[in-house]
């Protein structure tokens, strides 16, 4: 009996031995990692971003990964860990960063560096919404930094008319549809030697468009459609009619033309 009790006895010293042995080196792993320096970020490098600070980028960077990821945050963004755990491939919430269309981040542990990889937004023309506060968008029509008011045909002008909330990283229409509607027909207007001097939003109700050409007619759109066979109508009314002589082309209703 007494043999048995001291058998149980070391069984229970064993297993209090060999728990604390795991939580010492528990603990000491988790204090290399976080404490002893030896996985500390040496250097950063980031690359193609032009449009707001580095450390803005990073931060907003770390932000994202800790809201996906909350507990990156006992890590901390100077750790080399925290970037090998989170996404290499990101695509940053639009109303953190406008600018940025991705984000690539390349960790490497070995040498402790860490790189990003800025993709930005292209200008595709500029918005204005009044006189004073315009803004460059990108192809999808997102609005991703604050503009000079342009003129002239290198790079096009959209002019909004009525109250309109502007905020940066979203599009200056309220359907994707409609600007690729927009985007797509002064593409083939251009194609067409039909050049754009500036194109107005009419109020969003209406959802109407018209653009002004240098010299011309002015056309007048809906946003809610590209007109069929577009291309082959405006090289056939300029074949037939002195575009010069015209005031306006009217394109709104869907299978019908009006000029005047």
């Amino acid at each position: 009996m007494l043999r048995q009790r001291r058998i149980k006895k070391a069984r229970v010293w064993l297993w209090v031995l060999s728990f604390a042995l795991i939580v010492l080196v528990v603990s000491g792993a988790v204090y290399v990692v976080l404490y002893a320096g030896i996985f500390s970020v040496q250097s950063v490098e980031v690359i193609n971003n032009r449009l707001q600070p580095d450390t803005v980028l990073t931060a907003a960077l770390t932000t994202e990964a800790i809201r996906n990821r909350p507990l990156l945050g006992l890590i901390g963004s100077d750790n080399i860990l925290f970037w090998i755990m989170t996404n290499k491939n990101k695509l940053l919430n639009r109303d953190i960063l406008p600018s940025v269309e991705s984000v690539r981040v390349e960790p490497s542990l070995f040498n402790r560096t860490l790189k990003i990889i800025v993709t930005e937004r292209k200008t595709e023309g500029v918005f204005c919404a009044n006189r004073t506060h315009c803004f460059a968008f990108d192809a999808d029509g997102v609005l991703f930094a604050f503009a000079p008011r342009v003129e002239g045909a290198l790079i096009f002008r959209v002019d909004g008319e009525g109250e309109r909330v502007v905020v940066l990283g979203r599009s200056f229409l309220p359907k994707a549809d409609w600007v690729q509607n927009v985007l797509n027909t002064v593409e083939i207007l251009e194609r067409n030697k039909f050049y754009i001097s500036i194109v107005k939003l009419r109020d969003q109700k209406l959802a109407e468009w018209e653009a002004e050409l240098f010299t011309g007619p002015t056309l007048y759109f809906s946003l809610s459609f590209v007109p069929s066979d577009f291309e082959e109508i405006i090289q056939t009314l300029s074949d037939r009619v002195d575009l010069d002589e015209l005031s306006y082309v009217d394109f709104r209703v869907e299978g019908r033309i009006y000029y005047r």
